[in-house]
């Protein structure tokens, strides 16, 4: 026969409903002996008292479990309030600093590189430009520096993505600005993050020192937004449904004036 053992219940799981289920279902259904030592459970020993609260001490781990959680979020919370960087990697153009790694401090190697995308934009390249210049002289990308093991081409081949530029020069980031908390988790149950509004963002000002100054970040932010409206974004029937085969990446659909019919391209 099998046993499972643990030191006590908390080691099985917090959650009361799953660590129930294998209690008092899936193991006497698969003929499993579970054993807590601590809690002096042993579900091969019938009519024991000790098994019968079994479920409330799982109650009383998941409100332990909860109450830990809350308590470290308040902390991240108030550390972030207080303008402490506490990402796991600086963006380009920043690292941390070797002193103080929740402080970002200016980065001599690769801030060239975002001044450089700032200044393109004003001598009127745009991002599709930047990223197939960025792209043909091998800079390397963030993910690439961070070493990223991901799949994306911006890793395996070095390929600087346009959003990726757009996103870079829409960083508050390099004025200065720390925005945070843009994302938390659903619950200390579910770890899947969901985005929160912009005013539940928390916002430090003057958290750091600037990369770029705010004339030319504002006068980005306008170029920017002038090259967007101009751009007329059609929905087609399969817009947002296909993937590539060999990279898993989006597929886009556009219509050129010069042919009939739409036509797709892996972005």
């Amino acid at each position: 026969s099998i046993m499972v053992i643990t030191k006590d219940l908390s080691r099985l799981g917090r959650d009361y409903i799953q660590s129930g289920y294998y209690v008092e279902q899936y193991f006497p259904m698969k003929r499993v002996r579970y054993v807590s030592i601590l809690d002096n459970i042993d579900t091969g020993r019938i009519n024991s008292s000790e098994n019968d609260i079994a479920p409330f001490r799982s109650i009383l781990n998941e409100m332990y479990a909860k109450d830990i959680s809350k308590k470290i979020r308040i902390v991240f919370q108030q550390k972030k309030e207080d303008g402490q960087f506490l990402s796991t990697s600086a963006p380009i153009g920043y690292m941390k600093d070797p002193e103080d790694k929740h402080h970002l401090v200016i980065d001599n190697e690769t801030a060239p590189i975002v001044r450089r995308m700032f200044k393109m934009i004003i001598d009127g390249y745009g991002p599709v430009q930047i990223a197939n210049i960025f792209t043909d002289e091998h800079i390397p990308t963030p993910a690439m520096r961070n070493k990223y093991q991901t799949s994306a081409l911006s890793y395996q081949y070095g390929y600087w993505h346009p959003a990726s530029i757009r996103r870079i020069l829409r960083n508050n980031v390099y004025i200065g600005k720390l925005e945070q908390g843009k994302s938390q988790t659903i619950s200390y149950k579910n770890r899947k993050r969901v985005k929160l509004p912009k005013e539940q963002w928390i916002v430090v000002e003057n958290a750091h020192d600037p990369l770029i100054d705010e004339e030319t970040f504002y006068t980005v932010q306008r170029l920017l937004d002038t090259s967007v409206k101009k751009s007329v974004k059609k929905t087609y029937l399969l817009t947002g449904l296909l993937k590539c085969y060999d990279c898993g990446g989006s597929i886009g659909i556009a219509h050129a004036k010069n042919k009939k019919y739409p036509y797709t391209s892996c972005n």
